[in-house]
């Protein structure tokens, strides 16, 4: 921390400089920069006072402020101890107390000051032009020279100074115009101390960033005096263009060497902030493998664990600090391991649900066709399947052999869900009801279709049958064969249509024009009809890769028909008897009516000319 608050304008290096070697007991100091007299800082106060003309502290609790008693050591004692410190300590010393700052910048201390620049490896020497404690303040501090603004490491070598990106800004300080003070600017780029600050310039609506030179105002001021004094004298203001050249090259002459320097420095002190934090890390992770977290750490990404921001720190860890950090890092370990547990589970069971699939394919083959057989998502909600493969240890392998001994307990099971999907199915149906118009059971409701039922039963009724105890059965046994009068087409012939498509038919192509009109066709005529019917749907049957209303018996595999025939060949060639008794349809068969309905010719366009 700084020696004293002092206003931003107030120059940091002058006030280190200040009284340097120039005796404790000066009453005044002279500002540098403002040329201003300081008055005579007061006495001491608080904890420290005069009594009978002696310096006593007052005293505190514990060891505070036992620092201020280091003036009574003896003056070469005290000088052996200091030379063994660092600048930067020196530096904090002479800030702490008056009477400290009385010893350390007094002349006779000077010899601390040179011992300890000489203790830094490759140090280059200070320069014949600035005092010790200044240069310790360039070198080792971090506080602007200007607004006292920390953690600065903008160093201008040539002034010896730490400036910050706000000051550097500031006109009134440093300026990128050449023609300062109207200096010329041949004089101004060679002899004027600048520091390269790097910029952005909007440049036709583009981000530039330039590196420019900002030149010292207070030194181009110094400069242009004396320039204006000798301008009419060439002899002497070549003299001074070459003493103020030599003197700039010598003080980049060191100011590269320091440069240079400071720049191993923070290498090497980048090293040892990266080699305290693995050690750091490797004390940590010691310590958790005492408590049992070796292996989860083992298999953690190990960059999950070095980044936590209580393990990754460029700071020694002591005991204090362990204890102190220890639950945050018990519990980030927690969470990291509940989050592995949660990842292999789930892992885990998308590996092993497909074989609830196999489960029921196996379980297939011993049921006859068209059996009412649970979907594997159902059969996994059975607690003894689902035991089976949510408990079964991550690292223990599932495979249809660790199902053999609860698949005698699958028909039992099977019948009660059954019996479930039943009632659920009864409670859907609110009366009972043979036709609906709901397609997709999205809202659980299944809603009685009025108009279809009452053209359904008009069609049952073409047959001469009994609406009200024909089945659907019978229906599809006696397959009869309806013609539309009003749809007849010259270019195509009769509209015919099947008893299902029928009452679509009439519903929905005759909605809004001429009213249908059904009737049988003639009982000669019947049989070709059904056999283009026939025809027609073996074709869908057979070429439709989206057909899915057949299975197969063996193993109730489902698809349209040469699908199915193919299976058959390849997978069951020692069971295949005959296509007809092999390839079944399935009781979920799609029989919404179709659209569509079978034009065709039954006369002899001739016979009504």
């Amino acid at each position: 921390m700084p020696m004293r608050k002092r206003k931003a304008t107030d120059d940091l290096s002058d006030a280190v400089a200040d009284g340097e070697f120039g005796g404790a007991s000066e009453p005044v100091e002279e500002d540098e920069d403002k040329g201003r007299v300081q008055k005579k800082r007061k006495g001491p106060s608080g904890t420290e006072a005069k009594r009978g003309g002696e310096l006593v502290t007052k005293k505190v609790r514990g060891k505070r402020g036992i620092l201020k008693q280091v003036t009574e050591v003896p003056l070469d004692i005290l000088f052996e101890i200091f030379s063994q410190l660092d600048p930067i300590d020196l530096l904090h010393l002479a800030r702490t107390t008056k009477s400290l700052r009385a010893v350390m910048m007094h002349p006779s201390s000077a010899s601390i000051w040179k011992q300890a620049l000489a203790n830094v490896t490759g140090l280059p020497g200070c320069p014949g032009d600035m005092q010790e404690p200044k240069y310790a303040n360039l070198i080792f501090d971090t506080f602007c020279h200007y607004c006292l603004a920390s953690n600065v490491h903008n160093i201008v070598w040539e002034m010896g100074k730490r400036v910050c990106s706000k000051c550097c800004f500031d006109s009134n300080l440093y300026t990128y115009n050449f023609d300062i003070e109207q200096l010329p600017r041949n004089i101004t780029m060679e002899l004027v101390p600048c520091v390269d600050i790097k910029t952005t310039k909007i440049r036709r609506g583009r981000r530039d960033k330039l590196t420019r030179a900002f030149y010292c105002v207070k030194i181009a001021k110094q400069w242009n005096s004396e320039y204006k004094a000798l301008v009419a004298d060439d002899r002497a203001l070549v003299e001074w263009k070459r003493v103020k050249r030599a003197k700039r090259e010598r003080i980049l002459a060191h100011a590269n060497l320091c440069e240079e320097w400071f720049k191993r420095r923070s290498l090497t002190q980048a090293e040892k902030q990266e080699q305290v934090k693995e050690d750091r890390i490797k004390q940590i992770t010691a310590k958790m493998s005492e408590l049992g977290w070796g292996e989860e750490i083992q298999r953690m990404n190990i960059g999950e664990f070095r980044s936590h921001p209580n393990i990754e720190i460029k700071k020694g860890l002591t005991d204090r600090i362990w204890e102190n950090i220890k639950p945050k890092v018990v519990q980030f370990m927690e969470d990291v391991k509940a989050r592995r547990l949660m990842l292999e589970k789930k892992t885990t069971m998308k590996r092993r649900h497909p074989l609830m699939e196999e489960v029921r394919e196996a379980y297939a083959l011993t049921c006859p066709p068209n059996t009412i057989i649970p979907p594997a998502t159902d059969i996994y909600c059975f607690n003894p399947f689902r035991s089976i493969v949510e408990d079964t240890p991550f690292n223990e392998d599932v495979t249809i052999e660790s199902f053999r001994d609860v698949m005698d307990l699958l028909p039992t099971l099977i019948e009660d869900w059954r019996k479930r999907k039943d009632r659920q199915l009864l409670n859907m149906i609110a009366t009972a009801t043979t036709l609906s118009d709901t397609t997709w059971n999205y809202a659980e409701q299944i809603n009685f279709d009025i108009a279809m039922y009452q053209e359904t039963r008009k069609v049952v009724e073409l047959c001469g049958l009994d609406p009200d105890t024909t089945t659907a059965e019978e229906m599809d046994k006696l397959n009869p064969v309806f013609e539309c009068v009003p749809c007849y087409r010259t270019s195509e012939g009769r509209c015919c249509l099947t008893w299902r498509t029928a009452a679509h038919h009439t519903l929905t192509s005759h909605h809004t024009v001429e009213p249908a009109v059904l009737k049988l066709l003639d009982a000669g005529l019947q049989a070709a009809a059904q056999e283009q019917f026939t025809r027609r749907t073996i074709k869908q049957q057979c070429t439709y890769t989206s057909y899915n209303s057949f299975c197969c018996v063996y193993c109730q595999k489902r698809g349209h028909l040469i699908d199915l025939k193919n299976h058959i060949v390849e997978v069951h060639p020692e069971l295949k008897t005959d296509p007809r008794t092999d390839i079944v349809p399935v009781l979920d068969e799609d029989r919404t009516p179709a659209n569509d309905q079978l034009y065709s010719f039954f006369d002899n366009p001739w016979d009504n000319y």
